[in-house]
């Protein structure tokens, strides 16, 4: 499995997909397109349009660093119908080590928490659990939260790892993690 990869990734309001319904709100009252607007991490569509995807070499649902014009491309012609990101993410905790090299212009924006397997299989805790979650104490980590909806230090993700372990051995209603499948710090970078 890749340590580092392109993605790209449209916003949707998945929510209302589901439901029917008007405009899911956090539990803070954010409804869910203004939450969409500023989050940044891997929650979402992966690679929203089949033409051209076979050109950008995905494995585990990532493009490879050197695949960066070409995602680049597809970034901009999929920018021209959806609410779209391009970014990178890299997993730390799998290559055990946290400076990572990428190419030139590369911003980071922070931490999301989850578990990113391929383009059919993502989920982040940070998204579901912690911003638009019904549990007060995972909640209440949305004041840790950069302007882009994401953690900005690794220390408050490894500190909400332990206390949602805890809460989970003690019964607590959250998403399991299946082998394989454990939730991770992942970093987001944007080009710029």
């Amino acid at each position: 499995m890749s340590n580092c990869g392109l993605l790209v990734v449209k916003r949707g309001n998945w929510w209302d997909r589901c439901q029917g319904k008007g405009s899911y709100k956090s539990q803070d009252g954010s409804p869910s397109d203004e939450i969409l607007q500023k989050y940044r991490g891997i929650e979402g569509f992966p690679w929203p349009e089949e033409d051209g995807k076979d050109k950008l070499g995905l494995e585990n649902g990532l493009a490879p660093l050197g695949k960066f014009t070409v995602v680049r491309d597809y970034f901009q012609k999929v920018a021209a119908k959806y609410p779209v990101d391009f970014v990178c993410i890299c997993f730390p905790v799998r290559q055990k080590q946290m400076t990572i090299e990428l190419p030139e212009n590369f911003l980071f924006l922070g931490y999301d928490y989850g578990n990113y397997i391929s383009e059919y299989n993502l989920f982040s805790a940070l998204l579901n659990e912690v911003v638009w979650g019904q549990n007060e104490e995972m909640r209440s980590y949305t004041r840790c939260l950069n302007e882009y909806l994401l953690f900005p230090k690794i220390e408050i993700v490894n500190e909400l790892d332990r206390v949602r372990k805890k809460m989970l051995e003690h019964g607590v209603d959250l998403e399991t993690e299946e082998e394989g499948e454990e939730l991770e710090p992942i970093m987001i970078y944007q080009p710029v």
